[in-house]
């Protein structure tokens, strides 16, 4: 009885197959966002690329950043993107392929403050990060403070927000996506000043997997991602 109505719901088209993976990502508009309940950008679309030619699928769920790492970080067959490499990341993911490249400094709105000139110019702002961060680890380890300097947010629309708002003076980010963020935060165009390029914090973002995914899709997953590139 159990199989002949399997075999019904398939006929029907209603058969659900459980995806391969749980792809997770944070807002990060243009690169990854959700428009209409569909999550687009061009990271996700390199994902999707991935995905499709290694044979195997996934569903996108977005999260504020600190809860996809840590989801990424505890469960299996778990995919996070995009994820910057750095030394102290390096043994807790496997790494699939790089994405894209970050070249982060500090944005300012036009009207308020002037260049910093050192970092403990800086000391003395306010700057709104997501918590688990690479951005936010940095700053922790060198000497700036959560309710000092450093307002956390649930994600870079949040620290946006924060900004325009007039809530913080600065946030991170990459400044080839300023003009797309005038553009969704209603602000005029120019009104976003690039202010100061932290090398530190010039990375390469990727798509990783979580350390509990079997080694076999770890290994189909690496080589789509080598054939796409050739």
């Amino acid at each position: 009885m159990k199989r002949r109505a399997a075999l019904l719901l398939g006929a029907c088209g209603l058969w659900v197959q459980a995806a391969d993976f749980i792809a997770v990502t944070e807002s990060m508009p243009p690169m990854q966002q959700e428009q209409d309940g569909v999550l687009s950008g061009e990271n996700v679309d390199r994902v999707r690329a991935v995905l499709k030619q290694a044979g195997l699928s996934a569903e996108f769920r977005l999260y504020p950043w600190a809860r996809a790492y840590n989801m990424a970080q505890r469960q299996s067959k778990v995919l996070i993107f995009a994820l910057a490499r750095t030394p102290a990341r390096e043994a807790k993911f496997h790494w699939i392929g790089k994405l894209v490249e970050f070249r982060l400094g500090l944005v300012r709105l036009k009207q308020r403050g002037s260049p910093l000139n050192s970092l403990e110019q800086l000391k003395h702002k306010t700057i709104a990060v997501q918590r688990e961060d690479s951005a936010y680890q940095w700053l922790v380890q060198a000497g700036f403070a959560e309710g000092k300097q450093l307002m956390v947010a649930a994600n870079s629309e949040q620290s946006w927000w924060l900004l325009a708002n007039g809530k913080v003076d600065y946030v991170l980010e990459n400044p080839l996506f300023l003009p797309e963020i005038e553009r969704r935060n209603q602000l005029p165009p120019g009104s976003l000043v690039f202010d100061w390029a932290i090398p530190e914090l010039s990375a390469s973002a990727y798509l990783a997997a979580s350390l509990g995914t079997p080694p076999e899709l770890v290994q189909r997953l690496q080589q789509a991602y080598g054939q796409l590139k050739e």
